[in-house]
C-alpha cells in the first residue's frame, strides 16, 4: 500500500465511505512529488503528444498565429500550458522568427518541476537563441495581459466527475472501500444538484449508462483566462461534441487509464503510477468560454486544422521516411487526424476582426 492509497483509505474514513471520483483523480494525478503528473520519470511512459513526434504541429500552429500576434500590441506574449516537450515551442518560435512575427515572451506553465529542468538543459544545449525569449511561471500572472494562450493535450487532464443511470434515476458515482478488502470499488450517491438532472435528462440515455461530467472547465478557466484582457485561446485535444460524447451506444463513456503504455479502464489500479483520463466535451469548453465572453471562431479536426495552416507549405519535395510516418500519424482518421480536434476563440476588440476558420467546421 503506498502513501496516496493510504491517503485516501484515511479521507473514505472521515466522510462516511464516499469521496467523488473528481477528488480521488486530484489526489492520484496531482498531489506533489507521487501523484502521477508531479512525479519524475514519467516521459515515455504512457502517452504521447504530437510535439514529440515532430515540428510540423508546432509550425502549422505559428501559421495559424501570425495574423493574431499582427492584431496585438508589441507586448503580447505566447502561454503554453503544460508543455511537457520544449518541441513545440521551439517549433512555433523558429517559424515565428523567420516571418518577423515573435512574441515578446513565450510563457511555459508546467506544473512538473523535472520536466521544467530536462526543457531548460534542452533549450540551453540546442537552443540558445531563445534562452531570453522562453520565460518558466511557477503560477498565472496576477495583472492584465495581451497574447494567445495554447493548451495542447491540457483539457483531459483536468479532474471530471462520472455518473450513472440506474432505475432510470441519476447517481453520481464516487470512490468507496470494500469492507475487509484493500480494494477500491464504485459507489453510488444520489445528485440533488437540480443542474445535474437538467443537462443529463436532455440525451434520454438508457439504464446501466455510465459516462462524464467536465463541471470543473469553467473553474479552471476562470483562473486560466481572468487576466487575459486582449487575446485567443487555441485548444488542442481528443475528444468530442457533447451529441457524439453522450451516444446512447457509448455506455461506458470515455474513461480511460494507461499503465506502461497498455490501456485499461480502472483506475484503482497502480494509484500514482498510471494516467487516468477521458475525451474532453468540446461543447462543454465552448459554453465556459462563452460565459467568460470569448468568441468562438473555429473548431475542426486536426486533419483539417494542418491543412488549412500551411501544411502543404512546410513539405519539401523529397519526403523522409521519418517526415512520412510523422504526417501519417497527424493526418490519417485512424490515427490523430479525427480524434484530434482544435478549437479558437478570442476576447476583446483587437481581434474582433478575425474571420472563422476557412475549413470545414464540426458542431458543438
Amino acid at each position: 500500500m503506498n502513501t496516496l492509497y493510504k491517503y485516501i483509505c484515511y479521507l473514505l474514513k472521515k466522510n462516511q465511505n464516499w469521496i467523488p471520483f473528481d477528488r480521488f483523480l486530484k489526489i492520484a494525478l496531482y498531489t506533489p512529488k507521487i501523484g502521477y503528473y508531479t512525479k519524475k520519470n514519467i516521459r515515455n511512459k504512457d502517452y504521447i503528444t504530437a510535439p514529440i513526434m515532430g515540428h510540423i504541429l508546432g509550425k502549422c500552429i505559428a501559421y495559424h498565429f501570425i495574423p493574431i500576434l499582427e492584431n496585438l500590441s508589441k507586448d503580447a506574449i505566447i502561454l503554453e500550458i503544460g508543455a511537457k516537450d520544449i518541441t513545440l515551442a521551439i517549433a512555433i518560435l523558429s517559424l515565428l522568427e523567420k516571418k518577423n512575427r515573435l512574441p515578446k515572451e513565450y510563457w511555459i506553465l508546467e506544473i512538473n518541476k523535472y520536466f521544467r529542468e530536462e526543457q531548460k538543459k534542452i533549450l540551453n544545449t540546442n537552443f540558445p537563441n531563445f534562452k531570453k525569449r522562453i520565460i518558466w511561471i511557477d503560477k498565472l500572472p496576477s495583472y492584465k495581459f495581451e497574447g494567445i494562450i495554447l493548451g495542447n493535450e491540457f483539457l483531459d487532464s483536468i479532474p471530471f466527475k462520472r455518473f450513472e443511470i440506474y432505475q432510470s434515476n441519476i447517481f453520481e458515482l464516487g470512490v468507496s472501500k470494500k469492507n475487509k478488502e484493500n480494494l477500491f470499488i464504485w459507489n453510488r450517491s444520489i445528485i440533488k444538484q437540480k443542474f445535474w438532472q437538467k443537462k443529463i435528462n436532455r440525451y434520454f440515455l438508457p439504464d446501466g449508462y455510465r459516462s462524464e461530467m467536465h463541471f470543473l472547465y469553467y473553474k479552471y478557466f476562470k483562473k486560466l483566462l481572468f487576466n487575459l484582457n486582449e487575446g485567443y485561446v487555441l485548444w488542442i485535444d481528443y475528444g468530442y461534441s457533447k451529441n457524439i460524447y453522450y451516444h446512447p451506444e457509448r455506455k461506458d463513456g470515455t474513461l480511460s487509464c494507461y499503465y506502461k503504455h497498455k490501456f485499461h479502464n480502472n483506475p484503482f489500479q497502480y494509484i500514482g503510477n498510471q494516467d487516468i483520463t477521458s475525451h474532453v466535451n468540446f461543447s462543454e469548453i465552448a459554453s465556459s468560454l462563452k460565459k467568460m465572453k470569448f468568441i468562438i471562431i473555429g473548431f475542426t479536426t486536426q486533419t483539417n486544422f494542418l491543412l488549412q495552416n500551411g501544411l502543404m507549405n512546410l513539405q519539401s519535395k523529397k519526403i523522409s521516411l521519418s517526415l512520412s510516418c510523422e504526417l501519417k500519424k497527424l493526418l490519417l482518421p485512424n490515427y490523430m487526424g479525427d480524434i484530434f480536434k482544435f478549437l479558437g476563440a478570442y476576447k476583446g476588440k483587437k481581434l474582433q476582426n478575425l474571420k472563422s476558420w476557412n475549413v470545414k467546421q464540426l458542431n458543438l
